[in-house]
């Protein structure tokens, strides 16, 4: 019978909040990145004003980011998008 590795109770929680820091700076890694990419799609979109320089700006960029962000970010509805 195999004998069971025992570990105290401190190296448990040390072990514990490790893992949840390394979970916190993944999670903010990911964060920041979509501040990024808000900030670059908000930046050149300054210049849009009416909806069809929205939705062609949306049809530029779509292969390169998410649809639904955009639409988000420019203040479009999907389903008006998707019906030009």
């Amino acid at each position: 019978m195999e004998i069971r590795k025992q570990y105290m109770k401190e190296f448990k929680l040390d072990a514990i909040s490790l893992v949840l820091e390394q979970e916190e700076i993944r999670r903010f890694k990911i964060e920041n990145k979509q501040l990024k990419l808000e900030r670059q799609i908000l930046k050149e979109w300054s210049f849009c004003e009416r909806n069809e320089v929205k939705y062609s700006f949306i049809t530029q960029k779509k292969k390169t980011y998410p649809m639904g962000l955009f639409c988000r970010l420019l203040d479009v509805s999907r389903s008006a998008y998707l019906s030009i």
